[in-house]
């Protein structure tokens, strides 16, 4: 398995360790999966692309979304490596029943099986032991589970009182006094670490491009998008994998959250490891509601389009790094055209149109020898050259496919149903009085044009009519709501603001 040229070789502070490793090491007990180059030596044989997107929950490998389309070639020098804990010893701890390894109730492991930890007077030293023992980060909260959540198993340890700096908590003073244990009702205990943290993208078209959320303090919850902008976009999709950000988008663009709203007025510099490193409201204190939850678009996010065509039936094409781009024929076989017939919706059976006129392909064209096998059963899984938007530069190469069954996405939209593509250009032009050079400055612009007539008569932007239209709709809606400074830091970055 391939551990990727972006992998950490140490832990950054306070973050919980991957996923993905979780998933491996989760009937051995994880000890890291940050390893330093060849610390383990150089394995010999193949080296497998996929790409494993786990959330920590599932039982094995097998259960975790793969992409392999598009990856580079991986040498022995990037094998995917973990260090174990091994299987557990005596007054080893554990937490059950939260989110992640790093929060839930306590167990204690003695004599052979699992016990609970009970105690009446549970508190942040006893919780600070707990994490610092399983290497969670700090305590951020000490409690008592309710009780739709508290242990029906043996009691594996009743009483203790930590003074917050020891490094196990059989360390701590677990022999107290009949009268002290007496005392007090003695309940199931829990903590949560800061380990526990994670950030995830929700109802978008796929893993790299949804609404922001946030697991904190037990519980998954939105972020406010008052100042949300790229950089602040571009910490998310760092800390997911999911490459740059291509844009930082608001209004609940994917849907309005039901739960906390944990953060708002977000500054990141776009270098911190996790959103919670940035600058930020306090956890939970925020004036917004969920109408204004924001999201990203990773420039990972893919997705596939047939082009030219009616219903189920055109030129192939992915959307990958911000920009639709053909898909090379060399290599595509049935399997190949079946699997993205089912991506597409039109069916899981589909053909290859061979007789393509001769000529030179002037745009993208960025994936070629899509190959998929018996093993994939998802278009994204299937190994590829790695991406080129300049995979093949003849007509006759592009792919063109009908498929066997009719589209569940009429008239193959982008699935984001959105403008947002199609700002990706480097011009937006905003009419009459809403802009002024000051709006412009504030915004951060620094340079600018002006028009005189209609930007659809513009040649800088008239191919892109419609995407105008759109973006500049968004903006006024965004400008109503919060001002022209920050409505303009709101639309995709751009090089040239044009104001008319």
């Amino acid at each position: 398995m391939c551990r990727g040229p972006g992998a950490p070789s140490a832990p950054p502070a306070g973050i919980s360790w991957t996923p993905t490793f979780s998933v491996v090491t989760s009937t051995a007990g994880l000890l890291s999966p940050f390893l330093k180059e060849g610390i383990l030596g150089e394995e010999r044989g193949p080296v497998w692309r996929d790409s494993f997107h786990c959330d920590g929950t599932e039982a094995h490998l097998g259960e975790c979304p793969v992409t392999a389309l598009g990856a580079s070639p991986c040498s022995h020098e990037n094998d995917a490596a973990v260090i174990c804990s091994g299987p557990a010893r005596f007054a080893s701890l554990r937490l059950v029943g939260g989110g992640s390894r790093c929060d839930g109730r306590v167990e204690i492991f003695q004599h052979g099986t699992w016990g609970r930890v009970l105690d009446e007077q549970w508190d942040m030293q006893e919780a600070s032991v707990v994490c610092r023992q399983l290497q969670c980060g700090e305590a951020e909260a000490a409690s008592n589970p309710p009780k739709a959540q508290r242990g029906t198993g043996p009691v594996g340890l009743r009483g203790v009182r930590c003074a917050g700096h020891e490094a196990n908590l059989t360390l701590c003073n677990t022999s107290l006094p009949e009268s002290a244990l007496e005392a007090g009702i003695a309940e199931d205990v829990g903590v949560v670490c800061r380990g526990s943290r994670q950030v995830r993208l929700v109802n978008g078209p796929g893993r790299c491009a949804g609404r922001v959320e946030i697991y904190y303090q037990g519980s998954w919850g939105s972020v406010c998008d008052d100042g949300w902008d790229l950089s602040d976009a571009a910490v998310v999709c760092h800390q997911l994998g999911c490459g740059g950000a291509l844009e930082a988008v608001g209004s609940a663009r994917f849907g309005e959250g039901t739960a906390q709203i944990w953060l708002e007025s977000v500054n990141c510099s776009g270098a911190e490891a996790a959103l919670w490193d940035c600058p930020a409201g306090s956890w939970g204190q925020h004036d917004c509601g969920h109408k204004e939850d924001a999201g990203v678009v990773c420039s990972e996010f893919m997705a596939l389009r047939l082009e030219n065509g009616t219903n189920c039936s055109g030129r192939l094409q992915v959307f990958y790094n911000g920009m639709w781009g053909s898909v090379c024929s060399n290599s595509m076989t049935p399997g190949t055209v079946s699997l993205a017939c089912k991506e597409l919706g039109c069916g899981d059976r589909g053909s290859l149109e061979t007789q393509q006129p001769y000529g030179r392909l002037s745009g993208t064209a960025w994936l070629d020898r899509v190959e998929c096998g018996e093993r994939n059963s998802s278009f994204w899984q299937c190994p590829s050259a790695p991406w080129d938007p300049h995979s093949c530069d003849d007509l006759r190469d592009e792919t063109h496919i009908t498929c066997k069954g009719n589209s569940e996405l009429p008239g193959h939209q982008h699935p984001l149903h959105s403008c947002s593509w199609l700002g990706m250009v480097k011009f937006l032009g905003l009419q009459g009085p809403f802009v002024s050079k000051s709006d412009a400055s504030a915004a951060g612009y620094q340079k600018w044009d002006f028009l005189s007539r209609s930007p659809t008569h513009s040649p800088a932007v008239a191919s892109r009519a419609p995407s105008f239209a759109c973006l500049r709709q968004r903006f006024l809606e965004a400008r109503s709501q919060k001002g022209t400074a920050r409505a303009l830091r709101s639309v995709p970055s751009m090089d040239t603001l044009l104001l008319l």
